[in-house]
This record gives structure tokens, C-alpha cells and sequence, in this order.
């Protein structure tokens, strides 16, 4: 066992070592130190103020407030020339006026008046509180350094005489202001002019800025010179220590409290089982003035329990007192085994260890871990041993217990490890482990001798995190721990004012969104293609403004323009070989107006086309062959196959043109329909080919020759009734659409739907036609014709169905709402409306908790899964789900957690799904939501308080919220 003197010796070194704080950059300060500038020492010529004494001074109390002053405040006298004895021997004559305590030139400082009691120099405030000192003006830069050294030490000697703590500039405002003169000071060295500003007495007092502003000097530089001289002429002293925590762990603090000046704490611990093999010495932390606290760590101890030494050492520039915390400090750790573990790390060195699943290096900072050590406590026999793979060295030999691995001091990165146990832990349990990487992020975990991180890569392991489970515990390991140079697909794009991004990979986001910038080209390659033995490559298209699909490049070339302002508005990305035959390729875009769109794959169209929309973002993923994989919605938009039709009426002439199975004609008014025209917008934007042809019998006319494409068929101004119409589709449309159409019949009300060409008529009755209605369906949908779509003699007429339900406009007030919010609310409120009046709930509440919840139809829920009502997929939920962070409220505290949405094919069904909700969900016998229903809650302020009630939301003042967009948007006007 070594002696403890060698404790001493440690001691006396390190007092050696220890050097004064460097202040702040002043060339001024600097010229001082380094030239060791002598300060001026104090000379005492009292006796001649005598308005310190309240008899002669009319019975005022010139004691400090709290009894002893608590800052220094400096003046300057205002004037060049005159000497300082002529300014003392002014102050002396005018004392009943104002006087200082000192006053201080380029050679000797002079007090002149006792500094327990106060002086009359800075108003009211000042004088209670501060020793108050006169410079006169010097104008040699040799006689201000002097000058200003001599004021500095003559500060500090102040601070530390009268305990008033470290330099620290009082606060104050940079015009002036009519502060309460009852605050406390909140610093111990202010100038006159800080005094001035802050309590409103003049902005005539600038002292001493501007004469210190002629040597390029200021407050804050000067207290960091005080600083130099407090920490060379403190005499630390340690008032008191005390262990915090709980040694029995292994895990305390040690808590130092000083006085006098004191710039740094050291606290040396030891096992006394090993004297002072393990000698440590831990720096203190300053957690505030006069209090510093330092972290046992039991990987510098091997994790020895038993007793310990602690001693603790406080030091003021040269000087340093210590005191004995400990001699028998009991340290232990608990019979349950857990692993500790500590990283090294790039630029820092070695961490706290950390303990059980807690991580340990660094995350966001982009530094490598370079060593790492690990041990097992508990009353477990056994250990653990683990390697690392080393930058440029490969995997190292197994270490063990508290060992290092790694390297330190060779900037050299760590890149992977593997942990396991040994004896009868590894029986008893399983080691789990897994690493932060470098562009990857965590990965998957690890177990029992396993590799986490990477191999080939040249990525650094950036953190660690390790676990100790039981064995047979249930432990999900969150995908793959290790990677070996993988196959990734890497992309870059030119953004409109941008240019070219950096490369990213792996469904991270290239491009910008919410910057209304368009994607004007794109290069995507694949990595380590051959390392993985695999042949092949990426192949990609792009759809431009102006020009359509472009031919297809392949492995990082450009697809797009740059230079000529036109946007992508599509793509498709596919796979080639044998990458093809075990990998899908899955990318999905972000458009202007609609957001993120669905992820489409191998080779479909992802975007827009013919809605003229920017791509301004792009993610794309390669998945093994037969994963998984949500894609979450609708990849490519095109405008709707729309069919437009209007008729010409009997004394109204053309109507307004309508579309997809609206009414054109009139009903109940015995107005002949006369003439017709028809057409089909977006063929070619849904890439097919063809049109519509149609053609009407006339009267006294018959069947007219097929016109197509809006030209008219029938008569204007002939008088001329239609008594009959087909319609058919040519092209590619006919392969993939039938097109029905039905007529509204003099007498016979609406007949059945006729399709493809077939009349839909009244021919040979001489029955008028008064109404029409056309549709577009896709082949293979079921549609129901409801009936003959040919009228004849005896067929008995069809009822008018009754019109649907219509309701007021709403006046709602949207102040401060966007147009892309505006927008969404029009879409969905007559929706939200009808369902809310047929089902006996209020439209006001149903839009109101939409706008919350979907933040307008724009939240992550609303745009990936058409949510608007946050509703969870519960296990009743057979459909499609969609998982996302939520916040609650449990306990009084709002927490964030993860949790499966339910995930809808529209908005429309997200509405209805919602009624069902309120209108069905049961609680024991009873309806939950019933108190919501209209005809219970009689207002929308009571349904409010009736979901909160039910159950549907956590946050105690979601009634409030709700009905406060009620009142705000007027939405009630749905009601």
C-alpha cells in the first residue's frame, strides 16, 4: 500500500499548474499583466469629512443600508488638468454637497473619507450601497494603466474586505429609467453612469465612459481586470462539504462551499482498500457563486465498494485550503447485476459512465466515439467482455471489465462493437446493445456477441446504449443492428434559386416544402451494388412543364432542366437485373397545394400531370423484396375524366353547362329540350386516346347524323322538340369506360339509364324530352340502370324524386384564416353539415373539433390519412391504420406518445366514420356520446362539455376550445 503523502505531492503540483483566469480581450488589461504593471498602494488621510458623523451633519444616518456596503462604484471628476490634491481639498470645502471616499490619478490613490459609513456621490441609491472612488483624468496611456491597475486591486481589496463576493457588474439600462429605490443591488461594481440610468437622475452623469472611451477601454473590461486581481488576492476558505445522493449505489456528488475569492474546487477520492492506487481527482463544477459540485464516477474505482477517502481542496490564484470530507465514506453498489459503461469521445475524452439503457457519447454533435469500457455490479458471478472495430486497425481482441477498447489519443473512430457476458451471468442473462451511427441514426439492437454498427462504411459510431435483460424477457430489437456496406439509393436535386442540394439517401427528403419552390431536375444512383454481388442499376423519367415524359436515364444522370425555369411535375423510378429481382424501389413526392403525396413503386407514375402542379420534394426507399410497407395513400393525381353537357330549352335558350350526372333541362315546367352538346375533358392527362359521339332525334326530323367534341346535335330555333339520344365513346375511352345517360320524358318522368350507344327515348310518341343526365364510369363497376331507358305507349310515368335537402349559406367570420384553410373549409363544411343535421348532432361542434384536430386540413393525420378527428385505431378497427406521436394529458401532465390512427380513403369517409362514432359507440348499456346528440345537449356549449365528459379528449379545457372557435369563426351559423 503506497503512503498518503503522495496525496501532498499530487496537491502541490497541481497548485503549481493552476494559473489565473484569462479576462476578456482588453488591450489594456493585457498591457497590465503582461508588463506586471505595480499597483499604487492606498494611503489614508482621514479626519477632514465630517458629514460622516451625524452631529455636525444634522442628525443624518450615514450607515449603509443592511450595514456595510455592497458594491463599489466608480466616478471620474469630469474636467482635464488639475491635480489630485486640488480636487480632494475642493470636495473638502464642498462636502455638505457631495464627497467620495477616494479618489485615485496616474501615481497614488488617496481615501479620504472612512468607507463603513457612507458618502454623498451617486443619489440615494448609490450612497446606500457603495464605496464610492474619484478618478482624475490622465492623459498618457502610461498613466492610465497605472491609474487603472491601482483602481482594479483597490476594487478587489474592497470586494474581498467586505465580503461582498466575485466582480460582477450590477444591471443597468442603456437609456434612462425611473426605477423603485428599494431594489437590492444584483451586482457589486457599477460606474456613476450605470447608477444614473437606472434610477432616473440625470443623463448628465456619463462617468467614467467617456474619458475610459479615449483608451478604447469599458465596464466590462475592467471588471474582468478586478477579477484577475480578486483571484490573486482571495484567500480561499471552504465553509462547509457534504455528500449528496446515495453512495450505497455508487452514485453521490460532493457539494463545496467557499468564500474569499476562490477560482477552482478539486475533490480527490480514493478506495482506501487500494491506499492510493486509484487516487482520482474530480473537478467541481460551479453551480453557483460560492458553490461548486463534483461526480463520483465508480469506472475511475473499478467499481470497488468499500470504504473511501474524500477530501476536498479550494484554490485562489497561488493559495489553496482543503479539508477532509471523508476517511470512511461507504460506497457500494446494488445486489442486482447492472452494466455500466463510459465512451471517449472525439474532442471531449472520456464521458460520466452511465448506466442500463442510458446513452452514453454524444448525438447531433458529429463527434466519433474512439474507446469505450464496460463492467458488471451485482452479486452475480460472472462479467463481461466486448471488442471494437477501429478505423483503419479492424476488430480488436476481446477485453474485459472495466478494460479499454479503442484507441485515445490516434483520432482514430470506433465503427462497430460487440459485447458479451461470461459465467453465470451469461447464464442468467442476455447483454443487448446497439449504436448511433454516423447519417444512420440508431440502429437496430444487438445481443450477446452480436456486431452493432458498421463495416465498410467509414462511418463513425457516434453513441452507445447497453442493456441487461433476463433471460426469457420479451425485448424488441427495432430492426437491424449491423450494417455491411448495404445497398442504398442515393439522390440529389436542382431546386429553383438554389441550385443542385446535397446528395441524400434512404427516404431522407430532398428538395424544400412550404418554400413554393419547384424540382427542376433530379440524378439518383444506387451504392454498393457489386459489393452486395448483385448486377444492375436505377433507371428514372421525369414529366416537365411543357415537354411531357422525357426518355429515361439511368445512374445519376440528370433527368429535368436547369437554367430554363421549368418544373418537374412527375416521375417514375425503377430497378434493373438482379437489384430488380430482390429489391422494390419505393418514392413518393411532395406537390405544390396537395402536400405529400402516396409512395408509388417500381417504375409507377409518382406527381401530378395536366394540373400544371410543382414536385418541390422527393423521398425514395429500396425494401427487400416481400417487406411490408405502407403507401399510404393516392402516388399520382390527374384531372378527372369530366363530361360536360347542356342543352337548349324551349324559351330559355342554352343553359349553363353541367357535369357527371347533373340535371340539365327542367322539370315539372313542360319545357322541350331542343338541342344538345357534349364533351370530354382530360383525355389525354389520363393518357388515353378518343372521344364522344352522340346524336339526338329530332322531330319531324328523325335520327341526325353523330356529331362529337361540343358540337350540337338537335335544332334552335325551329321549334323542334328531341324525342330521342345515344351516345356513345370511341378510342381507348371505350376500352376503359362506358358512358350512361338517361332522359326526363314528357308524361313518363325520368325512364332508366341507357349505356354505350343505345337510345334513351320516347321515339314514336311524339313525347318531348325535358331533362338529361350523363355519367362516366369506370368498366367493371357495378351500375344500376334502374329501369327501361325507352319509353313506350302504355309505360306508366316515373316519379319526380324529391329534391335533396338545402341549407342557408353560413356567415362565417375568417378573419385571419388563409386561403388554403378557406379552401379546405369549403370542401368540407356542406359534407360535415348534411351528416351533422340527419344524424341529431350540431355542425357547428363536428367542424369545429376538425379544424382542431386537422389544424385546417393540414396536420400530418389529415394529409397522410384524411383523420380530421384524431381518431385512434382501436382493435374493433378492421381498416387501414397509420401510426403517429399524439400529445395527452395524463395525470395533469401533457406527455407525448405514439400511437395507430385510424386511416381513411377520403375526408368524406373520415365524416361519416365520425358520426358513427357519436352515434354508436356504447358505454356498458348505454350510448357514450348521447349527451352529444342534439335533441339531449338543446346547445352546441352543452355537446361541448358532453364529448370532454364522454370521454373523446384528455385535455380538461377542450370544451372551452371548442366552443371558442364556435364563436370566433361564427361557424354556429351551420346550426
Amino acid at each position: 500500500m503506497k503512503k498518503k503523502w503522495i496525496l501532498l505531492a499530487i496537491v502541490a503540483v497541481s497548485t503549481c499548474l493552476l494559473g489565473v483566469k484569462a479576462v476578456a480581450a482588453s488591450s489594456v488589461n493585457d498591457y497590465i499583466i503582461k508588463n506586471n504593471v505595480t499597483p499604487a498602494g492606498e494611503t489614508l488621510s482621514l479626519g477632514r469629512i465630517y458629514n460622516q458623523n451625524p452631529n455636525k451633519n444634522g442628525g443624518i444616518n450615514m450607515d449603509y443600508t443592511d450595514g456595510k456596503p455592497k458594491m463599489v462604484i466608480i466616478h471620474e471628476v469630469g474636467v482635464d488638468g488639475g491635480s489630485i490634491n486640488g480636487s480632494i481639498d475642493y470636495m473638502v470645502r464642498t462636502q455638505d454637497s457631495a464627497f467620495v471616499h477616494s479618489f485615485v490619478d496616474g501615481s497614488q490613490l488617496i481615501t479620504i473619507a472612512d468607507k463603513v459609513k457612507k458618502s454623498w456621490g451617486s443619489g440615494q441609491w448609490g450612497n446606500n450601497y457603495g464605496i464610492q472612488i474619484e478618478q482624475m483624468r490622465v492623459t498618457t496611456s502610461g498613466a492610465f494603466y497605472k491609474q487603472i491597475a491601482t483602481l482594479a486591486k483597490w476594487t478587489a481589496d474592497q470586494l474581498i474586505k467586505y465580503d461582498m463576493g466575485a466582480p460582477k457588474l450590477m444591471s443597468s439600462p442603456s437609456s434612462v429609467q425611473r426605477n423603485d429605490l428599494s431594489i437590492k443591488p444584483d451586482g457589486n461594481l457599477a460606474s456613476h453612469k450605470m447608477i444614473a440610468y437606472k434610477f432616473n437622475q440625470t443623463t448628465n452623469h456619463v462617468d467614467p465612459d467617456e474619458y475610459w472611451a479615449r483608451f478604447g477601454y469599458n465596464m466590462n473590461q475592467f471588471r474582468d481586470l478586478v477579477e484577475y486581481y480578486y483571484n490573486q488576492l482571495g484567500t480561499p476558505k471552504i465553509n462547509s462539504t457534504s455528500v449528496e445522493g446515495n453512495p450505497a449505489t455508487g452514485n453521490f456528488k460532493v457539494r463545496v462551499k467557499t468564500s474569499g475569492g476562490v477560482s477552482s474546487v478539486s475533490v480527490p477520492i480514493w478506495s482506501n482498500a487500494n491506499g492510493q492506487d486509484d487516487l482520482t481527482w474530480y473537478p467541481a463544477t460551479k453551480v453557483k457563486e460560492g458553490e461548486y459540485l463534483a461526480t463520483f464516477d465508480g469506472a475511475n474505482h473499478n467499481y470497488e465498494s468499500g470504504a473511501y477517502s474524500v477530501h476536498a481542496y479550494a484554490y485562489s490564484g497561488t493559495k489553496s485550503t482543503a479539508t477532509n470530507v471523508s476517511s470512511t465514506l461507504q460506497v457500494g453498489y446494488p445486489s442486482t447485476p447492472s452494466v455500466h459503461y463510459q465512451t471517449h469521445v472525439q474532442d471531449m475524452g472520456w464521458q460520466q459512465s452511465v448506466i442500463d439503457g442510458e446513452t452514453s457519447g454524444t448525438v447531433g454533435q458529429l463527434r466519433r466515439v474512439e474507446a469505450l469500457k464496460l463492467a458488471v455490479t451485482g452479486n452475480v458471478s460472472g462479467g463481461i467482455q466486448y471488442k471494437s472495430h477501429v478505423q483503419d486497425v479492424g476488430w480488436q481482441t476481446s477485453v474485459s471489465n472495466n478494460a479499454l477498447s479503442g484507441t485515445t489519443g490516434k483520432s482514430l473512430r470506433v465503427e462497430a462493437i460487440q459485447i458479451d457476458l461470461t459465467g453465470n451471468l451469461k447464464s442468467q442473462y442476455d447483454i443487448y446493445y446497439r449504436s448511433q451511427i454516423q447519417d444512420r441514426g440508431w440502429l437496430g439492437w444487438a445481443k450477446n456477441g452480436e456486431s452493432s454498427g458498421t463495416q465498410g462504411l467509414s462511418l463513425r459510431l457516434e453513441s452507445i446504449q447497453v442493456k441487461l435483460v433476463k433471460k426469457g424477457a420479451a425485448f424488441d430489437t427495432e430492426g437491424e443492428a449491423f450494417l455491411d456496406s448495404i445497398l442504398s439509393v442515393t439522390y440529389q436535386t436542382h431546386v429553383q434559386d438554389k441550385g443542385w442540394q446535397y446528395s441524400v439517401r434512404d427516404g431522407a427528403v430532398s428538395g424544400t416544402s412550404n418554400q413554393q419552390l419547384r424540382l427542376e431536375s433530379i440524378k439518383i444512383g444506387l451504392d454498393n451494388v457489386a459489393f452486395n454481388k448483385l448486377t444492375g442499376g436505377i433507371q428514372y423519367q421525369t414529366h416537365i412543364q411543357d415537354r411531357g415524359w422525357q426518355n429515361s436515364v439511368s445512374n445519376k444522370a440528370i433527368s429535368g432542366t436547369t437554367g430554363q425555369s421549368l418544373r418537374l411535375e412527375a416521375i417514375r423510378i425503377n430497378l434493373t437485373e438482379t437489384v430488380a429481382q430482390n429489391y422494390d424501389v419505393y418514392y413518393r413526392v411532395h406537390v405544390q397545394d396537395k402536400g405529400w403525396l402516396g409512395w408509388a413503386k417500381n417504375g409507377d407514375s409518382a406527381g401530378t400531370q395536366g394540373l400544371g402542379l410543382r414536385m418541390e420534394a422527393i423521398q425514395i426507399k429500396l425494401l427487400k423484396k416481400g417487406t411490408t410497407f405502407d403507401v399510404g395513400g393516392q402516388a399520382f393525381i390527374v384531372p378527372e375524366l369530366v363530361v360536360s353537357y347542356q342543352t337548349h330549352i324551349q324559351d330559355v335558350g342554352w343553359q349553363t353547362a353541367v357535369k357527371d350526372g347533373e340535371t340539365s333541362g327542367t322539370l315539372g315546367e313542360s319545357r322541350r329540350l331542343e338541342g344538345l352538346k357534349v364533351k370530354l375533358a382530360n383525355i389525354a392527362a389520363n393518357n388515353l386516346t378518343g372521344g364522344i359521339q352522340y346524336q339526338a332525334h329530332v322531330q319531324d326530323i328523325g335520327w341526325q347524323n353523330p356529331v362529337s367534341d361540343n358540337a350540337v346535335s338537335g335544332t334552335t330555333g325551329q321549334g323542334l322538340r328531341l324525342e330521342a339520344i345515344r351516345i356513345n365513346l370511341t378510342g381507348t375511352l371505350a376500352q376503359n369506360y362506358n358512358i350512361y345517360y338517361r332522359v326526363y320524358v314528357q308524361d313518363k318522368g325520368w325512364l332508366g339509364w341507357a349505356q354505350n350507344g343505345a337510345s334513351a327515348s320516347s321515339q314514336g310518341l311524339g313525347l318531348r324530352l325535358e331533362a338529361i343526365q350523363v355519367k362516366l364510369i369506370k368498366k367493371g363497376i357495378v351500375f344500376d340502370v334502374g329501369g327501361s331507358a325507352f319509353a313506350v305507349l302504355d309505360d306508366k310515368p316515373t316519379p319526380t324524386p324529391p329534391p335533396s335537402p338545402t341549407f342557408p349559406t353560413p356567415s362565417f367570420s375568417l378573419t385571419g384564416v388563409n386561403d388554403t384553410q378557406k379552401a379546405w373549409l369549403n370542401s368540407i363544411y356542406p359534407s360535415a353539415q348534411k351528416l351533422a343535421k340527419e344524424n341529431d348532432l350540431f355542425p357547428s361542434i363536428m367542424v369545429s373539433q376538425a379544424i382542431a384536430e386537422s389544424a385546417w386540413g393540414q396536420s400530418e393525420l389529415a394529409t397522410n390519412a384524411n383523420n380530421l378527428f384524431g381518431v385512434k385505431a382501436d382493435a374493433s378497427w378492421k381498416g387501414y391504420k397509420y401510426k403517429a406521436w399524439t400529445t395527452e394529458v395524463v395525470n395533469g401532465q401533457t406527455i407525448k406518445v405514439q400511437a395507430d390512427f385510424r386511416k381513411y380513403n377520403s375526408q368524406a369517409e373520415s365524416l361519416t366514420d365520425y358520426v358513427t362514432k357519436i352515434r354508436t359507440t356504447m358505454n356498458g348499456s348505454a350510448y357514450r356520446y348521447q349527451g352529444v346528440w342534439r335533441s339531449n345537449a338543446r346547445t352546441y356549449q352543452n355537446a361541448a362539455q358532453a364529448l370532454k365528459d364522454g370521454g373523446y379528449a384528455t385535455d380538461p379545457d377542450y370544451p372551452k376550445n371548442l366552443i371558442d372557435r364556435i364563436v370566433k369563426y361564427r361557424l354556429d351559423t351551420l346550426d
